[in-house]
């Protein structure tokens, strides 16, 4: 699924580098809106390519990063790892 995001925030530009979309990020308080509108544009043409199982692929990484975070504040709050991983 395509994505623009408009933000404070760096993570946001993190993630969307992370699936090759790190171009599609602003920064809330320098938007231009005219190159938004191209951008959404452009996206909406490509949707099918940035369509899964390539950007389920890409995200991949992120999730296994966010089961070692659970499984670490599991292990640091309830002394157990969530599911036993």
């Amino acid at each position: 699924m395509p994505a623009i995001s408009v933000g404070y925030s760096e993570k946001s530009r993190e993630l969307l580098a992370g699936v090759g979309l790190d171009g599609y990020c602003h920064a809330a308080a320098t938007l231009d809106l005219d190159l938004l509108q191209e951008q959404f544009a452009e996206l909406e043409s490509r949707r099918l390519a940035l369509r899964p199982p390539a950007l389920e692929e890409a995200t991949q990484p992120f999730a296994q990063q966010v089961h070692v975070q659970f499984d670490e504040i599991a292990t640091m709050l309830l002394l157990t790892p969530v599911g036993g991983r």
